[in-house]
């Protein structure tokens, strides 16, 4: 590649990096290898028109050539840059025909100088698929008519409860879990007897539970926080989509919660005409067994 192409590639790099930061370690890795081919063209170059010269040179001044290039970097990269510098100008006091190898690696000096700056630059974080749905899910509950956010408070205040109660029972069920096993290993006479207990507990509860019992306390608890804080989101996240899709400027809404979970019955009315009828149900299942909480959120439209 033309020496002329690179020290392009290499400026619109330097811009897009002062204009936007570093994105990526690939974006990182591709700005110091072009350095890298910039600083290699330019010692190629010259080493290229020093073989030429010496095709003229007696064997007494080709000799004492290559015995002193011996001693030298023939390839330099970023990172060797200053170390090559130092000796490529003592070479150049020693021998003048490494002059140009000196001056060659000095006129690269701004590039390097900038390829070492941005390797001290963070990398900017790359926005995950939950961070996007989470910016998603905020934008979409700012425009929800009031009307509607009023509907999805209210299905809240009915889930939130009862999710509790699944909750608290599922920490007393992990707690006696934890102490049965802890029985059952102590009970164990050998390495083998309490691998079978292992064995047992992942074939009755599954592996998440064994977890669960045999980590500390405390991570346990942050874990079953975190499960009841997402079995919440779950249904907002539902509630906020179904209804986003609606004008709407008032709404009715009746609860009612029985052994299956939460049942919603609401209206959706704009301009005095109603919108639309909605069944909602949150269905707990698995809340009073070790298996994890599952809440199901069905959406049924009647007609309006």
């Amino acid at each position: 590649m033309k020496l002329d192409i690179l020290v392009t590639k290499h400026n619109e790099a330097v811009r897009c990096i002062d204009d936007n930061g570093l994105s990526t370690k690939e974006q990182l890795k591709s700005f110091v290898a072009n350095v890298n081919r910039i600083i290699d063209l330019k010692l190629s170059q010259v080493a290229r028109d020093a073989r030429i010269a010496l095709k003229n040179a007696d064997k007494k001044q080709q000799d004492s050539y290559f015995d002193l290039s011996c001693s030298l970097p023939y390839t330099v990269y970023v990172h060797q840059h200053k170390g090559a510098l130092a000796k490529f100008e003592k070479a150049s006091k020693k021998d003048p025909r490494f002059l140009p190898h000196y001056e060659a690696l000095l006129s690269v000096s701004e590039y390097v100088q900038q390829a070492q700056y941005v390797k001290t630059l963070e990398i900017a974080p790359r926005e995950t698929a939950s961070e996007k749905e989470r910016k998603n899910q905020e934008a979409r509950w700012k425009t929800l008519p009031n009307a509607s956010k009023a509907v999805v408070d209210a299905i809240m205040d009915a889930v939130t409860p009862e999710v509790s109660k699944h909750h608290a029972k599922r920490i007393e069920m992990v707690a006696e879990l934890r102490n049965s096993y802890k029985k059952e290993i102590s009970a164990a006479k050998d390495g083998k007897g309490k691998f079978q207990v292992k064995q047992n507990a992942i074939a009755k509860y599954g592996i998440g539970v064994l977890s669960l019992i045999t980590a500390p306390v405390e991570d346990a608890d942050a874990i079953l926080v975190r499960e009841r804080a997402s079995e919440l989101e779950k249904v907002r996240i539902s509630a906020t989509k179904r209804l986003g899709t609606y004008e709407v400027d008032k709404s009715s809404v009746t609860v009612e919660t029985g052994l299956d979970g939460i049942e919603c019955q609401f209206t959706l009315y704009n301009n005095g005409e109603t919108v639309g009828n909605f069944g909602f149900k949150a269905i707990l299942a698995g809340g009073y067994n070790i298996q994890r909480l599952h809440l199901r959120t069905i959406f049924n439209e009647a007609s309006a």
